[in-house]
């Protein structure tokens, strides 16, 4: 981040991608230990939160609340994360238990 972030956007923007980012993790876990026929719904919200997330930090960039190269750090670990979340929802969803 550039140097320090305002009350505002640490309380607004900041607040909201640190509950989606919780909210991703516990997801996952209790994906991981889902039936296998049950997990397909947790893994969908993952990648809707994961969306909201990329989203989020894409606003902060443009409000100039991180820096390029932050943000740039930020967004292909997004995408990396996007991807193995993809993989494991087509994963789950073509091998049925």
């Amino acid at each position: 981040m550039s140097g320090q972030i305002s009350k505002r956007d640490k309380l607004g923007l900041h607040a909201e991608i640190e509950k989606l980012c919780i909210s991703i993790l516990s997801l996952c876990i209790r994906a991981s230990f889902a039936p296998k026929n049950d997990k397909t719904d947790t893994i969908r919200q993952i990648r809707i939160d994961l969306e909201s997330v990329k989203y989020l930090i894409r606003t902060s960039h443009e409000l100039s609340i991180i820096n390029q190269e932050k943000y740039i750090s930020l967004e292909s670990k997004l995408q990396e994360i996007s991807k193995m979340a993809t993989g494991w929802e087509r994963y789950s969803t073509n091998n049925p238990a």
